[in-house]
This record gives structure tokens, sequence and C-alpha cells, in this order.
């Protein structure tokens, strides 16, 4: 089976996968994190047109910006309708923290990181207005299953520390042993960071759906196929009572 992978959170990215061969991905991404809506259907066309109809979407439902975040669901939506095939959502924190676990497991681990044992993962993604979207991760010991520590967050990076230690009291700080971040705000913290491609995430995506697709309620659960956007705050432009 082949799936569709959209994710409008951080520019838009679109990508066909063989979710029986993860290896085999075809990728279409533009960067730009304002082009969203100009750019996103081109990037499915040409992919759709050189890798043949998918049998599923799989879209990222945030949390992110509202406008991007938007655009990529309703395209989902939109095609899943036309093509009447299945859509799932993806949270876009676990969704990072799956991408960058298997970066680490795998053999293109980067060399700083070789030989260390992930205790938690740290997804940041950028909220804009001075803020992060972020996620605590902790993998599991035998199995590499993520668990989510506490819930999706929004505000001030500077306040993150705090409120990670709130959900895990194990957690050590971003400069700890065994702490990674990722996401395109990683950068706000210090602390060792894990680069992932459009084409992990992709993989990730699959990983999830896959998974929750046959696995237990309590990893379905965290899978989250919904689609329905996860904003986490109100956008900035309101409409007046």
């Amino acid at each position: 089976m082949s799936y569709l992978f959209i994710d409008t959170c951080a520019g838009a990215g679109v990508a066909l996968v063989n979710s029986e061969k993860p290896s085999d991905v075809l990728v279409k991404v533009n960067p730009d994190g304002k082009a969203q809506v100009e750019a996103l259907s081109s990037l499915v066309t040409d992919v759709v047109r050189e890798g043949g109809r998918p049998q599923k979407i799989v879209v990222s439902r945030g949390p992110a910006p509202f406008t991007g975040l938007r655009v990529g669901l309703v395209t989902a939506r939109t095609l899943g309708f036309a093509w009447d095939i299945p859509v799932v959502g993806v949270d876009e924190l676990l969704l990072q923290a799956q991408a960058a676990a298997q970066v680490l497991s795998g053999a293109d681990c980067p060399a700083q990181t070789q030989g260390q044992t992930p205790r938690w993962i740290v997804s940041l993604m950028d909220a804009r207005r001075h803020e992060v979207y972020a996620g605590l991760f902790k993998p599991g010991l035998t199995d590499g299953r993520l668990t989510q520590c506490g819930t999706d967050w929004v505000g001030p990076a500077s306040l993150l520390e705090g409120v990670a230690q709130g959900w895990d009291r194990d957690f050590a700080g971003f400069a700890g042993a065994g702490v990674f971040l990722v996401g395109n705000a990683a950068t706000q913290v210090t602390g060792q960071t894990v680069e992932v491609r459009f084409a992990d995430l992709a993989r990730a995506a699959n990983s999830l759906v896959n998974g929750a697709d046959g696995d237990s309620e309590g990893q379905r659960e965290l899978a989250s196929l919904s689609t329905e956007p996860q904003y986490l705050r109100r956008p900035d432009i309101q409409q007046k009572p």
C-alpha cells in the first residue's frame, strides 16, 4: 500500500511512501513557511504524477500556526473525498519525536550521537510570537515506543524546562545526558539536536499509523488518528463579537 503524507506545519511538504518498503519515499518540499497556499497543490500534483495515486492519506494535524495547518488539513480531506480513500491525522510533535528516535537508532545516526541512548526527546516547533509548541517524549527501554510526558504545550521557550520537569520529575533539563531536541525551534534552547529530513517524517508517519492500525488501544490513542486541527491557541486575527 502507498500513502500520501502531507505536512504544512513548517513550509509545505508532500511525500509518497510505500508502507511495505518505507525506504522508498518520493518527496517534494517547499520550505517557505509563508507559501503553503501557493505551493501545496503543485507539490501534490508533481508527486502523484511521478508516483501514482495513493491508497491512503496521512496529514499532520499540528500543533502549528493557524493558516498553514489549515491548508494541509483541508487539502488532505478534499483529496480523500475526491479519491474515496481514508484520511488520518498525526500529532506533529509526536511525529517529530518518532522521526528523531528512528534517526538515532538507524545506520545514518550522526557520529556525535552514536552510542548514546535517548532517555527523552523534546519536540520544539516554532509557534511565532516568541513562543514554541513543545512536547516531551520518553522512548521505551526495550521496545523504543514513545510515551508522552504531559501534553502538547505552547509558551515561551524560557519556561519550558520548568514545565517539562513538572511533567516528569526525573527530567534533568535540556543539557542533561540522553536528552535530544528536534524540530524547527530546537535551536531556541541549549542541548543536543537531531536533524530530521522530510523523508524521515514521512517514514515516522508510516510507523505511527501502522502501529495504531493494529496495536493496543493506548498506542492508538497516542497516535491520535483524528484529522481535527490542534491549534493549542486561537488565531492572531479574530472576528469581533
